[in-house]
C-alpha cells in the first residue's frame, strides 16, 4: 500500500513539474489560515493510515513551517512544509521535516495528498506495531466469537424469558391476597422471586405516596410514633399499617422458606 502511494506521489510531482510552466504562479499564505491548518492536518490523517504495520499511527502535526498555494488545470493545489512528531523515526530525531501537497479538486471537491517522501521508522518500533496488530488482531477475533456465543445463549433461552416475562406480567396484575398465596404454596422459586419483586415495587412506590415520610423510619421508630398518645391520630394510622405491612411481609418470606 505505501508503495502504491509513493508511486502516485512521484505521478503527481512529476504531472505537477511538468505543467508547472503553465500555472499561474504560487501564493504565499499564511500558515495559521484556516484552511492551510485544515490541509495539513488531513494529510497527516491519511498520512497515519498508509502503514501496513500502523506505525504512521504515531505521527502527528507538530508545525507548519511554509505554506503556498495555486490553483492547477484538476485540482486547486496547497504546498506545505511540516514538521512531524515521532518517537519512532529512525534518524532518532522528535521531529522531521517533509514537503506535501493537498489537492482538492475543482469539480467534485475531493481531497488527496503527496509527499516528498515517506517517513522513514526504527525497525525494531514497526516489529512491536506489527505484534501489537497481530494481537489486537486475536482480540478482535476471541470477541467475536464470545459474542457469537453469547447470541446462541440468548436465542436458546428466547422461549424460557418469554415466558417468565409473561409470568411476570401476570403477577404485577395481582393482588396483595394474591401475591401472597403465591409466596406460601407457589412450589416455582422463580415464580416466588418474581412475586417478591412486584411487593418491593408496589413498597417502593408507596413509599413516595401518603407515607412517604414514615416509610423510611426504622421500626422501632415507627412503634413509638403508633403508641404515643400525643401523636396525630392520621399520623399514628399511618405508622401501624406499615408496620402490619412490614409483619406481613416477613410472615410470608418465613412461610415460603418452610
Amino acid at each position: 500500500r505505501a508503495k502504491l502511494a509513493l508511486a502516485w506521489t512521484l505521478v503527481v510531482l512529476g504531472l505537477s513539474s511538468s505543467w508547472s510552466e503553465d500555472l499561474p504562479p504560487r501564493d504565499s499564505r499564511d500558515v495559521n489560515a484556516p484552511e492551510v491548518v485544515f490541509a495539513a492536518e488531513f494529510a497527516v490523517g491519511e498520512l497515519q493510515k498508509l502503514s501496513d504495520s500502523g506505525i504512521y499511527r504515531s505521527l502527528s502535526l507538530s508545525s507548519i513551517r511554509a505554506a503556498s498555494s495555486q490553483e492547477g488545470v484538476f485540482h486547486h493545489n496547497t504546498f506545505l512544509t511540516v514538521e512531524l512528531a515521532c518517537p519512532h523515526f529512525r534518524s532518532g530525531h522528535a521531529t522531521d521535516t517533509y514537503d506535501v501537497m493537498v489537492m482538492r479538486h475543482l469539480e467534485d471537491g475531493t481531497y488527496s495528498f503527496a509527499i516528498d517522501e515517506f517517513p522513514e521508522m526504527d525497525e525494531d518500533a514497526i516489529e512491536e506495531f506489527w505484534i501489537e496488530k497481530v494481537e489486537e488482531h486475536r482480540r478482535y477475533r476471541e470477541e467475536t466469537f464470545r459474542q457469537m456465543e453469547l447470541d446462541i445463549a440468548v436465542h436458546r433461552s428466547g422461549e424460557g424469558a418469554a415466558s417468565k416475562e409473561s409470568s411476570t406480567d401476570e403477577l404485577a396484575s395481582m393482588t396483595a391476597e394474591g401475591l401472597l398465596h403465591v409466596l406460601s404454596h407457589d412450589s416455582d422459586a422463580a415464580r416466588r422471586e418474581a412475586a417478591l419483586d412486584v411487593i418491593e415495587g408496589r413498597w417502593e412506590q408507596a413509599k413516595q405516596g401518603e407515607h412517604g415520610e414514615l416509610s423510611h423510619l426504622k421500626t422501632s421508630m415507627l412503634h413509638e410514633i403508633a403508641s404515643n398518645p400525643t401523636v396525630a391520630d392520621q399520623r399514628k394510622l399511618a405508622a401501624e399499617e406499615i408496620i402490619k405491612a412490614r409483619a406481613r411481609l416477613l410472615d410470608s418470606s418465613l412461610r415460603s422458606e418452610l
